[in-house]
């Protein structure tokens, strides 16, 4: 009976273990087919940590790249885990800029002053959507014109709220919550960063 317990105990692990190997087996299967089909390079060995797929996507061949991420949680007894997909700018910004969704569903609770700066550009429904920094204010209210906002709005309105994104210098990422496998899903998340990315920048 001893016996027995002791190779229940030890198959446990073993069996989790295994569970782990064919899910990631088959969530492999997935990522490679979307790699693929955007002809871009591939991490078969990410084990959920670094770079899982990269290159250049969409008619202006923006830089892109998807990697996981690993965040403790509000307790800190637990590790989240976060998809995040970056598309670079052809040409980086210099206006120190920093832009994200701003309220309760994207922040949580605040209490007292606002997190950080927070540049109003003067257009109620932007304004009171994103917090807005950079090195120089006028220079940020002249870089946001109406097509730029509208073209962030639309990102922001598109999104799933608990999918975070930032626009700064260097270009645009979003983080998906979860080991996400859904390659019809990544794909499309990557064209819409891809898109915005070329109405900010005004290509075409």
């Amino acid at each position: 009976m001893v016996d027995l317990c002791c190779l229940i105990l030890l198959a446990i692990p073993l069996f989790f273990y295994w569970i782990q190997k064919r899910n990631t087996a088959k969530m492999n299967v997935n990522y490679q087919q979307l790699a693929n089909q955007l002809k871009m390079g591939f991490n078969p060995e990410h084990g959920f940590e670094g770079t899982l797929m990269s290159g250049e996507i969409g008619e202006f061949r923006h830089r892109c790249r998807a990697y996981f991420q690993r965040t403790r949680s509000a307790s800190r007894k637990t590790r989240d885990f976060h998809l995040v997909i970056t598309v670079s700018f052809l040409k980086p910004l210099t206006l120190g800029l920093e832009i994200k969704p701003q309220g309760f569903l994207y922040e949580g609770l605040t209490f007292g002053s606002p997190r950080g700066k927070d540049i109003k550009i003067g257009h109620p429904e932007f304004d009171s959507n994103f917090r807005i920094s950079g090195f120089e204010d006028d220079k940020v209210r002249q870089f946001l014109d109406q097509d730029r906002m509208q073209a962030m709005m639309l990102l922001k309105e598109t999104m799933p709220w608990y999918n975070w994104i930032v626009i700064n210098d260097e270009g645009i990422s979003t983080g998906l919550p979860g080991l996400v496998d859904d390659p019809n899903y990544i794909g499309s998340v990557m064209f819409q960063l891809v898109a915005l990315a070329s109405k900010i920048e005004k290509l075409g």
